[in-house]
């Protein structure tokens, strides 16, 4: 059973290397803002990649989630939170296959990681479009 996690992060990361060499409108992952308007081309590659250390708990491998995935959560709302549109539309789900809780990456990831619900309604409704 330990190679479930292992074969999915390794579909994964083939994935984004996939993407990396790939315009990012054609590969799904649009180019997204930090919030300062200047950054067109920026695309959420390496910020999937980062959230990979959330994978575990939510491919329901340990019960606890990792302090390097609520690390990597809080930097991404900081940093790129349109990024976690990818998660909430379900298209990392679509990559990841059916080991991907989607309920244990929206609901514990961020009750556990951003102790506010608030942050990601916010999220929601400025990145709709993204």
């Amino acid at each position: 059973m330990a190679s479930k996690p292992i074969v999915a992060s390794v579909v994964l990361l083939i994935f984004i290397a996939a993407v990396a060499v790939t315009p990012a409108s054609a590969a799904g992952l649009n180019p997204v803002g930090g919030g300062d308007g200047s950054d067109e081309t920026t695309t959420c590659v390496p910020t999937l990649q980062r959230l990979l250390s959330c994978l575990d708990f939510i491919e329901h491998g340990s019960d606890a989630i990792p302090l390097a995935c609520c690390v990597q959560v809080n930097a991404t709302v900081a940093q790129q939170p349109c990024c976690l549109m990818h998660v909430l539309r379900g298209d990392v789900a679509k990559l990841i296959g059916p080991d991907f809780d989607d309920t244990r990456a929206m609901v514990n990831v961020t009750t556990k990681c951003l102790s506010d619900a608030s942050i990601l309604m916010s999220i929601t409704s400025s990145c709709a479009g993204s």
